[in-house]
């Protein structure tokens, strides 16, 4: 693929099976990528974790406290988007290293220089098997479009971000409460705006075990059950609110 945006690949260095994978998937698109080395949740030391994840934040925003691999994961998405912000890249694809393709990717990240707005985050896969309802969709070119969902997916398997998307989220999640996937679909407190680019050319692979819930085992949920209905609750209604404005504002910018 020639004229690529940077591609960036999340990958432990304990899982080379993985990045492997990763490789043969990628190679009939010819896109070329950077790894970036994933940060191990269980080797981040106390002063780290202090500075990226506050256990009183997590409190007031989550049900449960994180888990070594939530941790880990959300600081691997800070590094990339500090690499992007570092070298002032325009806009750069990141995924995590449990994608498997099922459209034309290089098509799909074409399409990205069809937008003629600025924009924050788009996501390229939803979570899993799972499309969210749309709220609001309109094209970008003859065969792609960006969709408004009435609550963003969850999971950060496959996204494009630009680099005023990576500034403010930068600024606004250090430290950081929450998962990283469960933080996005809060974008309202970022100051972002979140699309998801239709049709998604990247889904989330099930059949790799989930590294993130290996490490987190043995954390309780019957104890925050409450305070998880009251967060949702909260989350929901803030999100109905977010979500309307933010198609209001799109069908006024593209007068429909």
């Amino acid at each position: 693929m020639t004229d690529q945006p940077p591609i960036f690949l999340i990958n432990l260095d304990q899982s080379p099976d993985r990045l492997e994978k990763c490789n043969l998937r990628l190679a009939p698109f010819a896109i070329n990528f950077e790894r970036i080395s994933a940060v191990m949740g269980t080797d981040v030391d106390e002063q780290t974790l202090a500075k990226f994840y506050s256990p009183t934040l997590n409190v007031k925003q989550y049900h449960r406290p994180l888990g070594p691999g939530e941790i880990g994961c959300y600081m691997s998405h800070l590094k990339v988007l500090q690499h992007i912000v570092d070298n002032n890249i325009a806009y750069a694809v990141i995924l995590e290293d449990d994608f498997k393709i099922v459209g034309d990717l290089n098509a799909a990240i074409d399409s990205l220089k069809d937008i003629d707005f600025e924009w924050d985050m788009i996501k390229l896969a939803e979570y899993g098997n799972r499309e969210r309802p749309t709220a609001y969709e309109f094209a970008i070119n003859d065969v792609y479009s960006l969709r408004i969902q009435k609550k963003v997916s969850a999971g950060t398997c496959a996204q494009a971000v630009s680099l005023s998307g990576a500034k403010k989220i930068l600024q606004s999640s250090i430290p950081f409460g929450r998962p990283v996937d469960t933080d996005y679909q809060h974008w309202w407190e970022k100051s972002i705006e979140v699309f998801t680019l239709s049709p998604c050319p990247i889904r989330q692979d099930l059949e790799f075990k989930s590294t993130i819930a290996a490490m987190s085992k043995g954390i309780s949920l019957k104890s925050m059950f409450w305070r998880r209905k009251y967060q949702q609750l909260m989350g929901k209604l803030c999100n109905r609110s977010k979500t309307n404005a933010l198609v209001s504002k799109y069908k006024k910018l593209l007068n429909r």
